[in-house]
Formats: structure tokens, sequence, C-alpha cells
């Protein structure tokens, strides 16, 4: 495993002793299994390594509070146990520190279980904290918009309930939360399928009962679960939508909508990728034309953005100031 950045922890013993229980009933074939000493010695690292690099482990808690949460977890690891059930186990430790760098990263044999794993063929949207079917990759004729009630015995709100805590956000934004859940892209370390694999249950099949589009008539059906390559191939050859999409989505994109009087500009990557335009020629392009067109009411699309370059968020907010831009500053949205 791979702990990116800082660490966490949140309600602890009696959560990871619930997650054990929820997994008890799914087996998997060929999962990687640690020894006592290497489950204790890999947590230990991870504690050490926060306790020496993360400089805010400390700000929504104590480190009395803290300490103990770790000392308690510690003594959870009292035999051999499965790798992934280590790695819901940091997960759930990195994710209460309330840290958006402390992503929880499978590596090598790991990874290759957690890619290989059979997930649900559907493509989920949260609204409300409510869970819907965006793009139906099943065999089953299950209208998209329809509202999932529960998923294996499970019901949507208590599955919701159960994970929220375990994704590591800044502080208590629970919106982050969320749209993590609805992202595909990083398979090994987002989305509503790695989180409910690593937290709720790790069954191939899946009996979903849902409330159905249009009709409004619960119905339940049980789907046979798929893989991450099956999906994206039956998500392209059904709806043509690329799954990868973002990947190769030029960002900054830039657009005027001359008639309302409003622009876009659509920032989802601040990484310099090779699809990417010149940052600074396009903003300088972009707000140029919004002081010839005299465009009062700019829309800012930070979707799926993940940071990085601290130049180009420099330079887009000096072109935001009033001293550059004094009508459109005090009409933004």
């Amino acid at each position: 495993m791979r702990h990116d950045g800082k660490l966490a922890l949140s309600k602890l013993v009696f959560l990871f002793f619930l997650s054990m229980i929820w997994h008890k009933a799914f087996s998997q074939e060929k999962s990687l299994v640690l020894t006592k000493e290497q489950a204790a010695e890999d947590f230990q690292w991870l504690r050490r390594a926060l306790e020496y690099v993360h400089p805010r482990l400390y700000k929504y808690e104590s480190k009395q509070v803290v300490d103990a949460r770790f000392d308690s977890l510690g003594s959870t690891i009292n035999g051999n146990m499965k790798a992934i059930d280590l790695l819901s186990l940091v997960s759930t430790i990195n994710a209460s520190v309330r840290c958006g760098h402390l992503y929880t990263i499978p590596q090598y044999g790991l990874a290759d279980e957690i890619l290989n794993k059979k997930v649900l063929p559907f493509y989920i949207r949260i609204i409300d904290e409510k869970i819907y079917i965006r793009f139906n990759c099943s065999d089953k004729l299950i209208p998209n918009g329809s509202r999932i009630l529960s998923v294996n015995g499970r019901s949507a709100d208590e599955i919701l309930k159960y994970l929220l805590p375990r994704i590591a956000s800044d502080g208590n934004i629970r919106t982050r939360k969320i749209r993590l859940l609805e992202r595909y892209h990083f398979r090994l370390f987002h989305g509503f399928d790695l989180y409910y694999h690593l937290h709720i249950d790790r069954s191939d099949t899946f009996k979903i009962e849902y409330i159905e589009y249009n009709s409004n008539k619960s119905k339940t059906i049980t789907v046979s679960g798929v893989t991450f390559v099956d999906r994206q191939r039956i998500l392209q050859d059904r709806y043509k939508k690329d799954e990868q999409a973002w990947f190769t989505t030029p960002s900054p994109n830039f657009e005027i909508n001359e008639k309302e009087k409003y622009a876009r500009l659509a920032i989802p990557r601040s990484f310099y990728s090779k699809t990417d335009p010149d940052f600074d020629s396009l903003l300088n392009a972009a707000f140029a034309k919004i002081r010839d067109l005299q465009i009062r009411d700019l829309i800012l699309d930070l979707r799926n953005n993940e940071g990085g370059s601290e130049q180009q968020q420099i330079g887009l907010m000096s072109y935001l100031s009033k001293r550059t831009l004094p009508a459109l500053s005090e009409h933004l949205h």
C-alpha cells in the first residue's frame, strides 16, 4: 500500500470490527493475506509517517485523542488478515484526519486484486444523498434515472452513512466525499466501486431494490457484477460515453454566450497535461474577450479539479481582482 500524504482516523475500533463483520460473509479467491506481524508493521509505519510528516494531524482533535485511537486500533490486529481488510482499516484512519490529500492507494498485487474485482454494472449519481442509476450497463431492463433503494439487503441510506466517514476530504466538506463516490476515472483510490468493495461487501452479484424511473414502481432484481473493462466497453458501445474522458478533455476550456452575456471557464485539471492548451495564453485571450464584449457574469466550472499548479491558481485570481476587472468582479457568480 502507498499512503499518499498524511494520516487519519474516525470512531474507530467499533467501526473497524463492524467493517470486518460485513466482510465476513463474502470470500474472495486469491486474496492477499498478511501475517499478524506484517499487518502490525504496516500499521506502525503508517502511524510513524503521519506523526512525523503530517503538519495538521491534530488540527481537529487533540494529540491525546489521536494517540488513544492509534493504540486502540493497533490492538485489533491480533492475527493474520487479508491485505484488503488492512486497506479498509487504513482508508478509515486516513479519512478521519480530514485531509483531502490522504488518498489510500493500493499497489502491486493488492492493486491487481482491486482492479480485477467484479463491480456493480451501473454508473451512479448521488442527488440529495439518494443514489440513482445514471448509466445501466447490465443486461437487465432497468431505466436510467431509477433510484436505488438497497444493495444486497443494505439500504442506500445505510450504505452512504457508512461510506462517507471513510472518504478523505478537507475538513467537514461533505459534498467532496459525494463527488468522489461518483468518480470513475481513478479506479484505485476513488469511486463508489472501491469504497463499496472496501467497506460494505465483496460479492460478485448484487440484489438491487429500486424505484423505476417514470413508473415509480418498486422492483427487485439481481444483477451479475462486471469487470471495470467490460463496463467501460458497454458504456462506450451503448451510450457513446468515454469513462476516461477527463484525461483527454482540454483544460482550461473557455466559451462565451454572447446572447445571454455570460462566459464559462472550465478548469477540470491543473497539471499541464499534453492535451491542455497553454494556460497563460488562454487566460489572457479569454479575459481580453470578456472585457471587449463587456461580459458581466462568469461561471467558473471547477468540477473534478484536483488542484495542482499554484502558478495557475495565482494567475486565475489575478484576473478576478477588482483592479483587473472592476465591472465583472462585482457580479461574479
